[in-house]
């Protein structure tokens, strides 16, 4: 959807037939979500995004970072908003909770996890005022945003890795309830050189002592051969390799697949490693135990976050350049045969692209946002423009943009008057529908900035909720004036196809004659109108498909 026609519906006052004129096609914006189309909510003077949480029931939490003007001491916040967008006062203290971690001053988030029962888990870095040494914290609140006393010290557990600069950057949760996180541990001492680590800790918050010998586990690459030491022993060794564990992924076996960076003394490359439960490396991966790889030799290469797909394929956001603002959508992907899928580049409408997260919603199709800047805005000080939305759907050897969503598969799009902004987290609600949240600044300097959230159409052409079966059906244009196209229920199936209105009615089907090899049908004589296309294959399977004749 055309950035300029989003902003002109949220300001001419253009709601009531909103979504009707919208035609409720994938892409484009819910304007019955928050007021007009967009959430922006006000917590401190500078508030960004840094994950959120789309629970079973809809409602959805958002963790943030809030800060003052020059202060420099963030805060981390929890919101929850109603289905629609707006703010659920119920939850925290008037819909928000806002602290620091345990008593650092500077506590910056980073991750938010959901578990089973609706408690909250948030992982983030807590430092004392003008340190650069930072502890690893995580925090657990129970489903109303309040602390949860049974949780480690009254909700919060802080720990050093190596009792120096620690940096978390991902958790997961095992089907056991026990927690993972990971990062890296810095030497600052001597060297500066980073420590993949990993810890495991009991529902509880406690260490897990099945995991190495203390819970904790670090990955020192000595002179280049990489092991697993635990921590109090051989901890004190420093060399010029390192890296980051930036996504953990919890295999169907119990293993533990992580993603990031090794830094080789010049440059960084992609790595991925594979733990045993027990911490142990799995040395069936890569030399040794480690996969380390340019995807694009002489720039900086790493892997940033990662989704897992079925059979425990995992699906990974790289980032490959070494210069500000020469950035695509890069994506790649990771199966249990140890093979890498080939790298995959996309350009957003011929904006700098940065890529924050990526969802799987059910009906296959991957969805990335992140920030995307205009190219005569590109410097080290302009971090965002739009937010830059963008969908793949799956091909045989790999993914393709999709064609039904938003602009030809992906757009950019400012969410609120003409402020610059930019999109953090992706979520998708039950019915499909895509939640995007980011921030947006309120004046021409770019200097205070506020929570914003949007809702797009997700599902795959036709505003409904996605297929039961394992091949979806797209019907596309929606909404359509003289044809409508459709794929098949199965691969070299022709079905039977009905068309209903809503009342029921049967208004045409395909009796008259076989459907033509593009699977056109002529909906020219229809009234403008919702209608029903109502697809049977020969096996009996059906679906049900809405769409709007223009």
């Amino acid at each position: 959807m055309n950035k300029y026609l989003f902003k002109y519906l949220i300001h001419s006052g253009m709601l009531l037939f909103g979504p009707l004129l919208m035609g409720q096609s994938p892409g484009t914006p819910d304007l019955s979500f928050g007021a007009q189309g967009v959430t922006v909510h006000t917590l401190n003077e500078v508030d960004d995004v840094k994950d959120l949480v789309v629970r079973n029931d809809d409602y959805i939490v958002v963790l943030g970072v809030s800060d003052s003007l020059n202060r420099g001491l963030p805060d981390y916040t929890l919101t929850r908003y109603f289905p629609d967008g707006t703010l659920d006062t119920d939850f925290g203290n008037n819909g928000s909770t806002t602290g620091d971690f345990d008593t650092f001053p500077y506590s910056m988030p980073n991750t938010l996890v959901e578990q089973d029962d609706g408690k909250l888990l948030v992982l983030g870095e807590g430092r004392t005022t003008g340190s650069h040494k930072g502890a690893l914290c995580l925090l657990r609140f129970d489903a109303d945003g309040h602390p949860d006393p049974a949780f480690a010290n009254n909700g919060t557990r802080c720990f050093y890795f190596l009792s120096n600069e620690e940096s978390p950057r991902s958790m997961v949760l095992q089907n056991d309830g026990k927690i993972v996180v990971a990062g890296a541990s810095f030497d600052s001492g001597t060297v500066h050189v980073e420590y993949p680590a990993i810890a495991r800790l009991m529902p509880d918050g406690s260490f897990d002592t099945t995991f190495g010998s203390t819970g904790k586990v670090a990955l020192d690459f000595g002179l280049g051969i990489f092991d697993v030491r635990r921590f109090g022993s051989g901890a004190n060794v420093r060399h010029t390799n390192g890296g980051f564990i930036n996504h953990i992924t919890v295999l169907s076996d119990g293993k533990l697949l992580c993603a990031g960076s090794f830094y080789n003394g010049f440059t960084y490359q992609c790595m991925l490693f594979r733990l045993h439960p027990d911490g142990t490396l799995d040395e069936s991966i890569g030399s040794g135990g480690v996969l380390t790889f340019n995807l694009s030799p002489g720039n900086k290469n790493r892997i940033t976050g990662g989704i897992k797909l079925n059979d425990d394929r995992v699906m990974y956001r790289a980032a490959l350049s070494a210069q500000f603002g020469d950035n695509n959508i890069h994506l790649i992907g990771f199966a249990p045969n140890n093979q890498l899928t080939p790298l995959q580049e996309w350009d957003i409408h011929h904006q700098f692209d940065f890529s924050e997260d990526l969802v799987m919603p059910p009906n296959n199709r991957p969805v990335v946002v992140g920030r995307s800047i205009h190219p005569d805005s590109v410097n080290s000080g302009h971090r965002s423009d739009y937010f830059g939305i963008f969908r793949l759907k799956p091909t045989g050897t790999g993914w393709v943009m999709d064609p039904h969503f938003a602009n030809n598969g992906a757009d950019t799009i400012r969410v609120f008057q003409n402020n610059r902004c930019g999109a953090r987290a992706v979520g998708v609600q039950s019915d499909g529908k895509i939640i995007v949240a980011g921030y947006t600044q309120t004046d021409g300097a770019g200097v205070h900035q506020n929570l914003a959230l949007i809702r797009l159409y997700g599902n795959i052409a036709d505003g409904m909720a996605p297929s039961s079966t394992s091949d979806p059906v797209l019907v596309w244009p929606n909404p359509a004036h003289t044809a409508l196209y459709f794929s098949p229920l199965h691969p070299n199936e022709k079905p039977d196809w009905a068309i209903f209105d809503l009342q029921g009615q049967l208004v045409a089907k395909n009796h008259s004659g076989p459907l033509p090899p593009d699977r056109k049908i002529d909906i020219a004589f229809l009234p403008s109108g919702i209608y029903v296309l109502h697809l049977r294959s020969a096996s009996g399977k059906q679906q049900h498909l809405r769409f709007i004749k223009s």
